[in-house]
């Protein structure tokens, strides 16, 4: 429903390749990837499109996840 709702922001975690775990509506959300770069970019990416948006800043949890955690989320999430 997140993506939904914002489809430039799916776009964007998509070409990182940074699934969203969990959100709360546009003030938490949660992020997931094997790497921590693609992590803190997406993290500053939803923060400036939200914060455009909505005029907020979202809590943002980054979380590392397995290699096979992270290839099964993106092929949920982005159909890879």
């Amino acid at each position: 429903a997140f993506y939904q709702s914002h489809q430039s922001i799916r776009e964007e975690c998509r070409s990182i390749l940074t699934p969203i775990l969990f959100n709360e509506e546009t003030e938490v959300i949660g992020l997931g990837s094997v790497n921590p770069v693609s992590l803190e970019l997406g993290a500053r990416m939803i923060r400036a499109n939200l914060g455009k948006l909505t005029g907020t800043q979202p809590i943002i949890s980054k979380v590392l996840l397995s290699h096979e955690s992270w290839v099964s989320l993106c092929e949920k999430q982005f159909g890879l």
